[in-house]
């Protein structure tokens, strides 16, 4: 793990991802756990998430008002995003993205054959994109990973 480094999903951070899953990105909140395992049969890898948000494993918000809003306004954003993300299809994230545009600007940095973990097999290219967002640089807009990387 030391070679890959630190990750938004790291064991001390988890409880926070699942938090966060379970009150704003969970479709499927009468999940168990043993239909996530037989989704799960078979794979050769698969997230934890899925298992730790069944059986309610945190207190979530109720969904008011707020659930699901688009912002009024955004300061510029840079969205990083796989071709091949299995927990966000591509296409999903292009319409998100296109929603939140209404709200300020939004960049759109798409990693050919990219995974959901995109920084991990692309970090020069990657890097580069958020490098050039942060400085005010010529916009990046598109990488492709390394064959085999995903």
């Amino acid at each position: 793990m030391a070679a890959l480094g630190n990750f938004a999903q790291s064991p001390s951070s988890m409880p926070l991802v699942i938090a966060i899953s379970g009150a704003e990105n969970n479709l499927q909140p009468q999940r168990t756990a043993s239909e996530v395992d037989a989704e799960e049969a078979g794979l050769l890898f698969a997230s934890p998430l899925p298992g730790h948000l069944t059986g309610k494993p945190f207190a979530v918000p109720a969904r008011d008002a707020w659930f699901n809003r688009l912002p009024a306004r955004l300061p510029p954003t840079l969205v990083l995003h796989g071709t091949h993300d299995a927990k966000t299809p591509y296409a999903a994230a292009q319409r998100h993205i296109a929603a939140l545009r209404r709200a300020g600007p939004v960049q759109l940095f798409t990693v050919e054959e990219g995974s959901h973990f995109v920084l991990w097999p692309n970090r020069g290219c990657a890097g580069n994109a958020v490098r050039r967002f942060v400085l005010g640089d010529e916009e990046q807009a598109l990488c492709v990973t390394v064959t085999g990387s995903h």
